[in-house]
């Protein structure tokens, strides 16, 4: 009887423990998963910055019959997951039309 006992004893205690560790291993993955998209946030967030403080230009022009043509300057900048890009408009006889 007393050996049954104990090996009642280890069965109890191994599910007890597998019980644990599959917790804690899910809280693992969730813990990483979570890890993963912040840093996809600070990448996002550091491009952006970077497109305020030094980005790339390029002068456009937009033809049109109504208006005259409008020339704008295009800040851009990229890295491997996200482009952002951000216009100003040169003549600033049109701000009203194109305010921030």
């Amino acid at each position: 009887m007393k050996n049954a006992f104990s090996l009642l004893e280890i069965i109890i205690s191994i599910i007890i423990l597998s019980i644990i560790f599959i917790s804690l291993s899910k809280l693992f993955f969730y813990f990483h998963q979570n890890e993963k998209k912040l840093d996809i946030f600070q990448k996002l967030y550091t491009l952006q910055n970077e497109l305020y403080l030094n980005p790339k230009q390029k002068d456009i022009t937009l033809h049109t019959q109504e208006l005259k043509d409008l020339k704008f300057k295009e800040h851009y900048i990229e890295n491997d997951l996200f482009k952002f890009k951000r216009l100003y408009i040169k003549d600033q006889n049109y701000t009203f039309y194109f305010l921030p």
